[in-house]
């Protein structure tokens, strides 16, 4: 708005000069809070000693630093409001005081001078407090952007846009936690607040049904990350819902194993088993290697098949591809030191969307492991563009996927028939079974089970061999992986 007589003669000076008040009685007041944060800490130095102490510490420093960083514009915010105060209470009295029009218009100018003045001022504040936006150039870029920030830049970011800062594969894995959990504090206030207004319309019971099934999500969720050594590096509720949970801190972890689920896990479904199945994998690896420890992730990044008819087509892994190769190239750059083992476990469908990444983008990851898959999108193991040492699978003998050929020919001739002869099953529904000798990666044991549903499932049973495989192939201890047996004659 362009400054005129009119304007100028009605300005309310007084209301002003009261906002000019506030933002220096609000500088005061940060003043005080900046010097009751370095009360506090000097009483805990002195009463309080241990870990817990020292992490509470870290915690009020990082809460002073932040608040002292907010004291400095607020202050210039008073400052600058004052002096536009006074230049515009001159020229309206100016104004009132003119006596030709030359010096009215003197007056007005005054007046717009010092408004584009205080504008500008005011801009150039808000922005050194504020981020500039990400780069868009991979996990690599966004490492560097996020390390060349201020801390306070840094504290905006995740105050202001977490949902942003949580997905962003190269910002540190504490960072993207902090940002995470306040997005999942965020979104299940949302979903109470909208099954609440649902409460009595009649015709919302399907809506109702699936905000409940949300918000149960998120609690199995919540319930996960109150347990020590729990960081979740990805939200998403739109759907059926993403969610990405590490045990153990991928950052500061000597190995790190990645979890990708397969049909049927949504952030409302199966999610605690998951969570499940990624704890038993890295208590395998800690058995397998006890000096080492190892931080294993459920990467549930993608919309998994809810069904059969879903999980016949490859169109979900297709759509994975780039979000698994981003995450894993963001685990790398962001890991602190030299980072030992790095391997991708896909079980199911998660078979395919591993496979298809490797193929297609590469993959971040020393070694492959195949659990019960229906193909991983290759006839070969070397088609995979790695090392086919690099690759393992294993597959029970009565797990149900070994039914899923892609014909019901082939259903017959290479499926039903050889199972009774104890042949392998190699054709499936994607491509060559990996736990087939003939695709050419590394076969490893896994315990049979006289249900064909519950064979596929049973891999992180405590007991199974392919549990205890896993862990040594996370821990880097391959060579006591063990083979299946010999098939009796």
């Amino acid at each position: 708005m362009i400054i005129g007589y009119a304007h100028l003669c009605a300005a309310d000076v007084e209301a002003w000069q009261a906002g000019a008040t506030a933002w220096r009685r609000l500088a005061e007041q940060v003043e005080d809070r900046v010097a009751e944060f370095d009360a506090t800490a000097a009483g805990l130095r002195l009463d309080w000693r241990g870990t817990a102490a020292d992490a509470a510490s870290v915690a009020i420093a990082d809460l002073r630093e932040l608040t002292a960083a907010c004291g400095g514009p607020i202050e210039q915010t008073g400052r600058l409001l004052a002096e536009h105060t006074d230049r515009v209470a001159a020229a309206r009295r100016a104004l009132l005081a003119a006596r030709t029009p030359a010096e009215a218009a003197l007056a007005v100018h005054a007046a717009r001078q010092s408004d584009e003045r205080t504008a500008v001022a005011l801009a150039e504040l808000t922005a050194s407090m504020s981020a500039p936006c990400p780069p868009a150039a991979g996990p690599v870029a966004v490492r560097e952007w996020w390390r060349g920030l201020s801390k306070t830049q840094r504290e905006v970011l995740l105050l202001q846009s977490p949902e942003r800062i949580g997905g962003l594969d190269g910002v540190p894995v504490a960072d993207r936690d902090r940002a995470n959990r306040e997005v999942l504090r965020r979104e299940r206030d949302r979903l109470s607040a909208l099954l609440e207004s649902l409460a009595d319309d009649r015709h919302a019971a399907r809506e109702r049904d699936r905000v409940e099934r949300a918000l149960a999500g998120l609690a199995t969720l919540a319930d996960r990350l109150a347990r020590p050594g729990a960081y979740l590096l990805g939200l998403d509720t739109a759907g059926d819902g993403r969610a990405i949970v590490a045990l153990g801190d991928p950052d500061r972890s000597d190995n790190v194993l990645t979890y990708v689920p397969g049909m049927g896990v949504r952030l409302d479904g199966h999610l605690g088993t998951s969570l499940d199945r990624t704890a038993a994998m890295a208590e395998a690896a800690a058995a397998a290697d006890p000096a080492k420890s190892t931080a294993a992730v459920l990467w549930l990044g993608y919309d998994a098949p809810d069904n059969l008819v879903e999980g016949a087509s490859s169109g979900a892994a297709h759509d994975a591809r780039a979000a698994l190769h981003d995450f894993q190239e963001g685990l790398a750059a962001t890991h602190v030191g030299d980072l030992g083992e790095q391997s991708v476990v896909g079980h199911s469908y998660g078979a395919l969307v591993v496979g298809e990444t490797v193929r297609d983008l590469g993959l971040r990851a020393d070694d492959l492991v195949f659990l019960g898959a229906p193909g991983v999108g290759v006839e070969h193991a070397a088609d995979l563009h790695v090392d086919p040492a690099t690759v393992w699978a294993a597959s029970a003998n009565n797990d149900i996927v070994g039914l899923a050929a892609p014909s019901l020919r082939q259903l017959w001739l290479e499926q039903l028939w050889p199972r009774y002869m104890g042949d392998p099953m190699p054709d499936l529904w994607h491509g060559h079974n990996p736990a087939d000798a003939g695709f050419g990666g590394h076969v490893f044991e896994a315990a049979d089970n006289a249900n064909p549903i519950s064979a596929h499932l049973a891999y992180w049973d405590r007991g199974n061999p392919a549990l205890t495989n896993v862990g040594r192939i996370a821990a880097g201890q391959e060579s006591g992986v063990s083979s299946p047996p010999a098939p009796e004659s």
